[in-house]
């Protein structure tokens, strides 16, 4: 009887034991359930909300590398919070569907070579496709100006009295008009009458380092340029005579930029007190300044670009100084969002942006690799490579966009001193 209960006893024992083993299989199966669930909510890190961090693949074909999705973040773990419309999105994560993005094939030429030239180049396409750029020539104070408009290209000096900080911009017929600062002093240079005529904006006390300038619908010009102590000028010949009134950024700024669109003026600037490094935006409502910070945290914004869509959306490209991160703000529907565009090495001290069709097009000097590279957004959708890096290139980079699609860089050779373009074709 006792040998009957003692197997008793063991049976029962080996019947709990495989009761308990089968309740383990069941909670890892529930385990793995949810992880799945994680990833189709995205509430892992690969979520584009999550504000991931990983960088870019810019060095092989433009697509975003399998290495570079699998990189875990800075922000990525929601620690951070989380304010509306100023959240650090990071472009190569996401739960969206993906567009596949060709890279871009990339012509290169060099335009001038005639002593150090090159510098502060701007540049602009107008209604027929031709090109036109604005730059300095650095041995001579010079501001110098190519196009291809012969179809060849030609360049010639233009003002021996200045080209530093210079934007181009051309009208509906073609004619071409550019600010810069010669001697501390923004003036503004035109071809409207078939021959270059140049005028000072401010007068000599001015001491500005720093202009912008564009066109409204019937091709008045506004130029915007820092004043000394008394911040920001904004300047129209809309009158048929130079106005200006004082725009409302604050005594100190070293970077600024201006856009117009159906005749809305769009401002962007970097506020430098020597208390704040921010980026801040400006525009007109009535005949009211409306300013709004779109980055303070860090040295941001010393060097940016605006752009504004054919839908009124604002872009901007931005480089936050102390991290070396280059990050991409549109405004749509009334709030910022941010998405780091590159934070590989030191990125984005110089930098462009434009738009086609939906696409996002952004130049910038990569300062560790020493080379000019490209991002391009569409739908969600980021892709980037390196367009130059035969030598020290890239700095002064401008941007701009044909009607058709093809996008032309201007930027500097730093190591020849030369001009140089490269041009390529949004498919």
């Amino acid at each position: 009887m006792k040998g009957l209960k003692i197997a008793f006893i063991l049976a029962l024992m080996a019947i709990l034991i495989l009761t308990a083993c089968g309740g383990d299989d069941s909670d890892d199966n529930q385990s793995d359930g949810d992880t799945d669930t994680d990833k189709a909510t995205g509430e892992n890190d690969g979520d584009v909300d999550s504000g991931g961090d990983g960088d870019m693949d810019t060095a092989e074909d433009g697509d975003i590398s399998e290495e570079d999705q699998a990189e875990d973040g800075d922000d990525a773990d929601g620690d951070d919070e989380q304010v509306p419309g100023d959240e650090d999105e990071d472009i190569v994560d996401g739960d969206y569907e993906q567009v596949e993005l060709a890279p871009l094939e990339w012509t290169i030429e060099t335009l001038d070579d005639g002593g150090d030239v090159g510098k502060f180049s701007s540049i602009a396409v107008d209604s027929n496709g031709n090109v036109h750029i604005a730059y300095a020539d650095n041995d001579n104070s010079h501001l110098k100006y190519a196009s291809d408009k012969a179809r060849g290209w030609e360049t010639e000096s233009i003002d021996e009295l200045g080209g530093i900080s210079t934007d181009i911009k051309t009208d509906t017929d073609g004619k071409v008009h550019i600010s810069y600062i010669g001697e501390t002093v923004p003036k503004y240079i035109n071809n409207v009458s078939g021959s270059w005529s140049s005028e000072a904006v401010a007068g000599m006390g001015c001491m500005s380092m720093e202009s912008a300038l564009d066109l409204d619908s019937d091709g008045n010009v506004y130029l915007l340029y820092f004043s000394g102590g008394s911040g920001a000028s904004l300047c129209t010949n809309k009158s048929g005579s130079w106005g200006s009134e004082t725009v409302g950024l604050g005594p100190h700024g070293d970077d600024l930029d201006i856009a117009l669109h159906e005749n809305k003026i769009h401002i962007s600037y970097h506020k430098n007190d020597y208390q704040e490094s921010d980026l801040e935006y400006a525009y007109k409502d009535g005949d009211t300044w409306q300013t709004e910070a779109i980055a303070t945290e860090g040295k941001v914004g010393r060097a940016h670009s605006l752009y504004v869509d054919a839908q009124g959306a604002i872009h901007m490209v931005y480089l936050e100084e102390d991290k070396g991160k280059l990050v991409y703000a549109v405004k749509t529907d009334g709030s910022w969002s941010k998405t780091t565009v590159d934070s590989t090495g030191n990125v984005g001290k110089y930098n462009a942006i434009s738009g086609y069709q939906g696409h996002i097009l952004i130049a910038y000097y990569d300062a560790t690799a020493k080379t000019l590279k490209y991002a391009r957004g569409y739908q969600g959708s980021w892709a980037g490579g390196t367009i130059d890096d035969s030598a020290e290139v890239g700095q002064y980079c401008s941007l701009a966009i044909s009607s058709t699609g093809t996008t032309h860089v201007s930027y500097y050779d730093s190591t020849n001193g030369d001009l140089k373009h490269a041009q390529a074709e949004i498919k």
